[in-house]
């Protein structure tokens, strides 16, 4: 294995790629963690966070009933009522983590069988079957979580799961390509976004 700091030079060095299969690069492949993915005439090279990876093989049903959802839902009707306490209105952005955006278009750049051995790669420890339809299925059963809640609450609630994943499909990364956190691209989009939706409510 590579030193840390050699596979993080690897990821952001655009002219070089981590792995590579076919003619210079050009056909997407998987090297020890790390994908690379051409796309809108651009490589994009990423590792998912194992443990946002196997968040998706959890239903609405089972986060709902995870203890944290509770602790969530009591903090944001206390956020809500502290901001109304002083006239404010109170607005839910939803940020998604990372698998939730790049999901879509691993599973369009690689064979089945490809994208399921990549994902043992980084779920083996977990114990479980990769299953790429359930974690498909489960893929925006965050958001919908969230934004029932909401709803039933009467916070205004904005997503910003498409507006991330419009940019990734231009072929920019909108996280840190070795990192589970947003980069500067995906931090402005975060703020465009919220920017348009404050708007949209007068």
């Amino acid at each position: 294995m590579r030193r840390p700091q050699e596979v993080a030079e690897a990821a952001t060095d655009a002219e070089r790629p981590v792995a590579t299969t076919g003619s210079e690069g050009r056909a997407p492949s998987f090297d020890r963690g790390m994908f690379d993915v051409p796309i809108a005439g651009r490589r994009l090279p990423f590792a998912l966070m194992p443990p946002y990876l196997n968040t998706l093989n959890l239903s609405g049903g089972e986060l709902a009933a995870q203890p944290g959802w509770r602790l969530t839902r009591d903090a944001i009707a206390e956020m809500r009522t502290v901001s109304q306490s002083f006239g404010a209105t109170f607005v839910v952005m939803f940020v998604p983590f990372k698998s939730q955006v790049y999901l879509p278009l691993v599973e369009r750049a690689f064979a089945a069988e490809d994208l399921r051995s990549a994902f043992r790669f980084y779920l083996e420890a977990y114990g479980r079957d990769v299953d790429v339809d359930r974690l498909r299925t489960n893929r925006l059963a965050q958001n919908r979580l969230m934004q029932r809640f909401c709803a039933a609450a009467g916070i205004p609630f904005v997503d910003t799961t498409a507006a991330l994943e419009e940019r990734v499909q231009q072929g920019e990364n909108v996280y840190f390509p070795d990192d589970s956190h947003l980069n500067e691209a995906g931090e402005a989009i975060l703020a465009d976004t919220i920017s348009a939706f404050i708007q949209s409510l007068g």
